[in-house]
């Protein structure tokens, strides 16, 4: 079926491919974005040690994924990256936890219509943000992440650096939108594989980013530029998936009555089913750009 345009964002004039940049610019530039994302990371963690606002947390993230997406493309070409991956990925996962439960937390205190019949949720999702605060401010404390980037330093431009960026651009593109070939309005991703794509898909996007400007204009262009978006649903999609799923498992331990939450509980179910289907009809076109983005590659990233 044919997308709804309104789904659509709008895409910016599509540039021709530019000639590209000489190796050695394309390392130097490697090497600024890391040391930019360094700079980033430790200032947001920073902030997170101050406050672990939701904004806070939202932002050390980002600066985690894009510097760990800096390391996936020196790893590429350079064979070697500082021993930080597990750490960052452990700190993802606990800052991931408290951010699940701080935006479930906001939408039941926002929820005006059902406020008293809500207090048993809100008050268990308080204190479970409690715990995950606690949580993060013990995975924050270690300067062990720094400590090994600091220590760690870049080689000079390796030989058949372009080969081995497009080489992993290649793959990733691929991991990231093939799957959805397969998901069709009448067959739907289940929650589990539309979430991977949107982690692989984010990931490839924040390592394009990286690239530029040694990645120019072209297919890509346009794919990045709708890729925000259609992430951004199916985060939205995640969200209440874990919200009902929140509900339904104190249900079941016999904390929370079904009967007064159960319209809450529908309001969500009827909102993730809009947002599904809407999803499900920018599957099959996000598959059609991503397509459209592999074959000009080799065009896009530079080839000297």
């Amino acid at each position: 079926g044919g997308t709804n345009p309104a789904m659509r964002p709008p895409a910016p004039k599509i540039k021709a491919p530019g000639p590209g940049l000489p190796a050695a610019a394309v390392w130097r530039h490697l090497e600024e974005e890391h040391e930019n994302g360094v700079r980033a990371y430790r200032r947001k963690l920073a902030a997170c040690r101050r406050r672990l606002s939701r904004h806070a947390v939202h932002q050390l993230r980002v600066a985690i994924r894009r510097l760990l997406a800096g390391l996936e493309l020196l790893r590429a070409v350079q064979r070697d990256r500082p021993a930080v991956r597990g750490l960052l990925q452990a700190q993802l996962k606990v800052l991931g936890s408290l951010r699940d439960t701080q935006v479930q937390l906001q939408r039941v205190e926002h929820e005006a219509r059902s406020a008293r019949v809500l207090t048993p949720l809100r008050q268990h999702l308080r204190k479970r943000r409690d715990r995950r605060e606690k949580a993060a401010r013990k995975a924050l404390q270690s300067d062990k992440v720094a400590h090994r980037l600091e220590r760690w330093r870049l080689l000079a431009a390796p030989p058949r650096l372009i080969s081995r960026l497009r080489r992993l651009m290649d793959e990733k593109l691929g991991r990231a939108f093939d799957p959805l070939a397969g998901f069709t309005p009448d067959s739907p991703a289940d929650a589990a594989a539309r979430h991977r794509v949107r982690v692989i898909s984010r990931q490839y996007r924040y390592m394009v980013e990286t690239l530029r400007p040694g990645w120019q204009g072209g297919e890509n262009g346009r794919l990045i530029a709708n890729l925000q978006a259609y992430q951004e649903i199916i985060g939205q999609i995640h969200d209440r998936e874990l919200l009902l799923h929140r509900i339904d498992s104190l249900v079941i331990d016999e904390k929370l009555d079904p009967a007064p939450i159960r319209p809450f509980r529908a309001r969500l179910r009827n909102e993730m089913m809009k947002l599904l289907k809407a999803c499900a009809q920018l599957d099959r076109w996000m598959f059609q750009e991503a397509m459209l983005a592999r074959r000009h590659l080799h065009e896009n990233l530079p080839c000297h």
